[in-house]
């Protein structure tokens, strides 16, 4: 199955068929630059990190456990990008709660409109963190932005999910696997996920 994403997104990234969204939730996929497989490989269609790729698990957890504002729902480290939808915790004024800033003095405070900035400081320290094991300094790990979607409801969360958790399974008719199946293009079609949000 494979998520068709101009069902999924404008351009801006804000989801226009969706009337309500959940507030807050957003699915993101976060690609490595150039689409490089950095993180580690599919095998029998389970993903298998390397050391890069458990750096990413790890601190796509890390962000959640530090800050009392965001939770994880389902998510996927893939050799070459990361699926995860995120949860902003909104107050009852519209704002989100903060917690003091983090190891790397990164700010803590989230609002509704910055989800963008909470994945940023996310892969600069995946970067960092990569960097340091490689013994480089300033080398890109990921493309410069992020597709964002703003989750309408139960059903497509649903349907997000198990987009998700089967990825690894369906890698090989994958758009973002850099070795494709032969046949790919016959079989893609028998694998999206399609609803209508």
């Amino acid at each position: 199955m494979r998520l068709n994403p101009r069902k999924l997104r404008s351009p801006s990234g804000v989801n226009m068929g969706c009337r309500s969204a959940l507030r807050g939730t957003y699915f993101v996929t976060i690609c490595t630059k150039d689409c490089g497989s950095l993180f580690g490989d599919v095998v029998d269609g389970k993903m298998r990190l390397n050391e890069f790729g458990a750096v990413v698990r790890d601190e796509w957890l890390r962000m959640a456990n530090t800050r009392s504002d965001l939770k994880l729902d389902d998510f996927v480290v893939m050799p070459n990008h990361l699926h995860g939808i995120v949860v902003v915790d909104m107050d009852g004024r519209g704002e989100v709660q903060s917690t003091p800033s983090n190891e790397f003095g990164l700010s803590d405070k989230v609002d509704y409109d910055s989800i963008g900035r909470v994945i940023g400081q996310f892969k600069a320290i995946v970067t960092r963190r990569i960097n340091t094991l490689q013994k480089r300094r300033g080398s890109a790990v990921w493309q410069r932005s992020c597709h964002k979607h703003d989750v309408c409801d139960e059903k497509e969360l649903y349907a997000i999910r198990e987009y998700i958790v089967g990825n690894p399974a369906r890698w090989t008719w994958d758009a973002q696997n850099p070795q494709p199946s032969l046949g790919q293009q016959e079989s893609l079609s028998e694998h999206d996920v399609d609803w209508e949000p």
